[in-house]
């Protein structure tokens, strides 16, 4: 199974090609803010989504991905680890074991 660390560095170098950055791979920092620090685009973050996609073969929906995911190296890398290990969304409650009034 592909580890974290595996998982940041193939990351990084998908990033550092999809989204065309000055900066290196072995140069970024895990909690630096894409579009804050690295000036990153919407186009940018597309091309970055759709290279992800192919690097782990993976499906990321437009409900996954909000500001917190897409916020750095490592909001990003914890997400695909998620999302590979079957587990993306948070574990919730199935409905209907909820009281609603169903027995009243």
């Amino acid at each position: 199974m592909i580890n974290e660390l595996e998982v940041r560095d193939r990351m990084k170098m998908v990033l550092a090609r999809e989204a065309m950055l000055e900066v290196k791979p072995q140069d970024m920092d895990d909690d630096a803010a894409f579009i804050e620090e690295y000036g990153m685009d919407s186009i940018q973050v597309l091309q970055f989504i759709i290279g992800l996609e192919e690097e782990f073969g993976i499906s990321l929906e437009d409900d996954e991905l909000d500001l917190e995911v897409l916020h750095s190296i490592r909001s990003v890398t914890e997400h695909i680890m998620a999302k590979i290990a079957g587990s993306a969304a948070p574990s919730q409650e199935p409905a209907g074991n909820g009281q609603n009034g169903a027995d009243a």
